[in-house]
């Protein structure tokens, strides 16, 4: 049996209730009929329609804070008291584990109980105690900050007045291979995504040896042998750029200049890369509607301390508010479209203040 109160709601039909387990020492367990009404209302403006379940998540503290509404088409993470959308996508990162109890520490830090051990779903291991991302706070809060074009996170009942995803996006991303960041080297990983894209417009930013490879499999343990481009690109901006692990900031465009350097013919399109903690401003929403990816940087307490990743879309919302459309870098991520046998990243939506930084790139030839 499943220690989280589930609340099952049909999109467009009647609401009703599963409840499992329910102690009622733990009163704050009962999602209220706001709450029942906010999520589906979140997931109805993100075309989540059908049958679709809500169950608690907790935080890093143990405290009953996030919501998790779910269906056949997608998930979406909301806060609880503030109703602020938080995370969402089309594939749910919890749903192998329907009966445990879930945590919840930001963008690719899911966690459950699983045999009395805190299991990172992300990573794959078990792990003392689940790690929260910096940026949850501002997320839940759903604040605009002075002189921001937009504010941290949308509200659950909030609606979407402008999608933007950068053209040839699941033939140039979501269906590329890439490395496997199992030694904390995902600004290396995003790098290689953003730049395959990149040399699709000058086709000189990534020689023919580095050209990434379809997706073969979600399973990173022989990346080596399954897509050998992707992987030897990946080291090369890890081990000879020096995009080591934890690389932010200035380590992203240091490890570019070096790869710019690493041979003439690079070095004749001019690839360079800036960062900007001016992350609600336009820096990177210009970049995305001229069709070329950017990166950002997500800050994490613990030993992973910063994620690096690729982005290919926004969305702005009627409450001034917007989200980025994120490549995770990490394979557990992937999903397989059975219908047109691919596996592919899925899309996931996280609130503005997910970016501590940005990042855009500069090349010979671009368009204005």
């Amino acid at each position: 049996m499943s220690i989280a109160l589930i609340v099952a709601i049909f999109v467009n039909a009647s609401t009703f209730v599963k409840a499992s387990e329910l102690n009622e020492k733990y009163y704050s367990l009962l999602v209220s009929s706001d709450e029942t009404n906010a999520m589906k209302a979140a997931m109805e403006t993100r075309g989540f329609r059908g049958r679709i379940e809500v169950e608690i998540l907790y935080d890093c503290d143990d405290q009953p804070s996030f919501l998790l509404g779910t269906s056949g088409l997608g998930y979406q993470i909301i806060s609880r008291g503030t109703l602020q959308c938080i995370e969402g996508g089309e594939a749910n990162p919890y749903q192998d584990y329907p009966d445990c109890k879930k945590y919840y520490g930001g963008i690719l830090n899911y966690y459950v109980m699983l045999d009395n051990k805190m299991y990172d779903i992300c990573r794959n291991r078990v792990v003392q105690s689940p790690l929260k991302s910096d940026y949850l706070d501002d997320a839940v809060l759903g604040l605009c900050k002075s002189g921001a074009a937009f504010s941290t996170s949308a509200s659950a009942r909030s609606s979407i007045t402008y999608s933007k995803i950068i053209n040839h996006a699941l033939t140039r991303i979501q269906k590329k291979a890439f490395g496997y960041n199992n030694d904390n080297t995902c600004a290396a990983v995003a790098c290689t995504i953003a730049l395959e894209y990149l040399d699709c417009e000058n086709p000189y930013i990534v020689p023919s040896n580095y050209h990434l490879e379809l997706l073969s499999t979600n399973d990173p343990a022989n990346i080596a042998t399954d897509s050998p481009k992707a992987h030897a690109f990946h080291r090369f901006l890890a081990d000879d750029c020096y995009m080591g692990p934890v690389s932010f900031g200035d380590g992203i465009t240091f490890g570019i200049d070096m790869y710019r350097q690493s041979s003439p013919t690079i070095s004749n399109t001019d690839i360079d890369c800036t960062w900007t903690l001016n992350i609600y401003t336009n820096f990177g929403i210009n970049e995305l509607l001229a069709d070329r990816p950017i990166l950002l940087t997500s800050t994490i307490a613990g030993s992973y301390s910063v994620h690096t990743m690729a982005a290919y879309g926004y969305r702005r919302y009627d409450d001034n508010s917007l989200e980025w459309l994120v490549h995770s870098g990490w394979y557990s991520s992937l999903i397989y479209d059975y219908d047109n046998g691919y596996y592919r990243m899925p899309e996931i939506w996280v609130a503005a203040s997910t970016a501590t930084l940005l990042y855009r790139f500069t090349y010979d030839g671009m368009d204005d």
